[in-house]
């Protein structure tokens, strides 16, 4: 399996949202996966994915009110808050 972030690396034991967001990511490519290998009629992975959209919403949410508590809500009302939108209007489908 192809990890998206090397914890080992200074740059991600400095940067907290970014091991955050590997994670997501790297959960968010496992459902990918796992709806394609679903609908081939292959057997899916055991990997961690995303069944249901709170599981997806909880670690944005947490990224989106940290955000706003160090004074970068400039940053949290951009691309995040778009996509917490877009998660709540169409959830899993609707959200890329």
């Amino acid at each position: 399996m192809q990890f998206v972030y090397d914890p080992t690396q200074i740059r991600y034991n400095t940067t907290p949202y970014r091991v955050v967001l590997g994670e997501i990511r790297q959960k968010l490519i496992n459902t990918r996966k796992r709806m394609e290998d679903l609908l081939a009629g292959h057997q899916p992975t055991d990997e961690e994915w995303y069944e249901h959209d709170e599981e997806l919403a909880a670690p944005l949410l947490k990224c989106y009110h940290s955000l706003h508590e160090c004074s970068a809500g400039i940053l949290a009302d951009g691309k995040l808050l778009d996509l917490l939108r877009r998660l709540y209007t169409f959830g899993l489908v609707g959200s890329p």
